[in-house]
């Protein structure tokens, strides 16, 4: 969602991604190693305290990486998705804050 979700509309408010032909998707090779670490807690509420695992929380990454972007380059970029394009005009000072 960060680096490469973007829903654009047309002036009569019909969606341009309406298909994965238009909507990019990572691949492997963008996303790179992935960790998976388990932490043991008790939900009381779950059967024999259980808890759901396959949810995650999606409004968290945007976030670090704009402020990861903003750490290394000084550019802060306010929507997403966040592109090298946005990252190099606010770098050369074509991007407002």
């Amino acid at each position: 969602m960060a680096l490469y979700e973007e829903v654009t509309y047309s002036d009569t408010g019909r969606m341009y991604e309406n298909s994965f032909m238009q909507y990019k998707l990572p691949s492997r090779l963008d996303i790179g190693t992935v960790q998976v670490e388990f932490e043991s807690s008790y939900e009381p509420t779950g059967p024999f305290g259980a808890k759901s695992i396959g949810e995650i929380v999606i409004n968290t990454p945007s976030p670090a990486i704009a402020n990861a972007v903003y750490n290394a380059v000084g550019v802060r970029i306010r929507e997403l998705p966040i592109t090298a394009e946005k990252v190099f005009m606010g770098i050369h000072g074509a991007h407002k804050d």
